[in-house]
């Protein structure tokens, strides 16, 4: 038991890198889901009204940054972002509990630009990903 918990130990401070990498990727896949999930409840709720005439004039295949920031100039996403498009609705409704932020320690996210991305497909699902790529891994989640 002693062994056990000496190794364990061991483990997280001989690579404290990795585990708060982990522990980053890990609260950015729950944020997009918890996105992704509040999209679809919106949808329901909404009988499918779309959420603003910007969103239905984006095209398929085109991203927008979760934000309020107007500064398309000024984003650090590793995917091209069209636009901005504020969730605050959700948050107000119910859909989320809060704006989601990325967790980064490199790019300094907050509400007007959080980090995160909705892109429209064609076949009528939504892609929530993640700004930030970290040993070149790309986040996303496919609705």
């Amino acid at each position: 038991m002693v062994l056990a918990i000496v190794l364990c130990i061991l483990f997280v401070v001989s690579n404290p890198l990795t585990r708060i990498k982990e522990k980053s990727d890990y609260l950015r896949v729950q944020d997009m889901i918890a996105i992704s999930n509040a999209w679809q409840l919106r949808d329901v709720a909404h009988a499918n009204v779309p959420l603003s005439s910007f969103w239905t004039e984006i095209l398929p295949g085109r991203a927008v940054m979760i934000g309020t920031d107007a500064n398309l100039g000024n984003n650090k996403c590793v995917k091209e972002i069209v636009g901005y498009l504020d969730l605050n609705s959700f948050v107000i409704e119910k859909f989320l509990p809060s704006l989601p932020i990325n967790p980064s320690k490199i790019n300094n996210w907050t509400a007007s630009q959080t980090g995160y991305y909705i892109q429209k497909n064609a076949d009528n699902t939504i892609t929530v990903g993640s700004c930030e790529v970290e040993d070149g891994v790309v986040l996303e989640i496919t609705r």
